[in-house]
């Protein structure tokens, strides 16, 4: 819904999200000769899970002392809510494999 997408791209610093057909637009749009294309959303969740876990913990302190507690906070409510929506498939990641044909 909407309230979630707005949620998401608050928390990118480059608010911009496409469909994964929509990246595949956008290259052949700019010239590139899409060859192969993979749809790697299903990893995507664990992946965020991840990034959550090395925040709260190894980079924890660094974090805290460069940009304060309450950037920490905002950052693991930020991913939270990113792995929400992996979790529920409404987003992911693709793979592709081109190249930029000659002009």
């Amino acid at each position: 819904d909407d309230a979630c997408w707005e949620t998401l791209h608050r928390f990118m610093l480059f608010p911009y999200t496409e469909t994964l057909d929509g990246y595949t637009m956008m290259l052949e749009d700019e010239g590139f000769a899409v060859v192969r294309f993979e749809d790697i959303s299903s990893t995507f969740p664990s992946f965020c899970r991840e990034y959550r876990r090395a925040l709260t913990t190894t980079l924890r302190e660094q974090i805290c002392d460069r940009f304060g507690e309450d950037l920490l906070i905002a950052a693991e409510q930020g991913i939270t809510g990113w792995i929400d929506a992996a979790e529920r498939g409404l987003v992911g990641r693709g793979r592709w494999i081109g190249w930029k044909a000659d002009e």
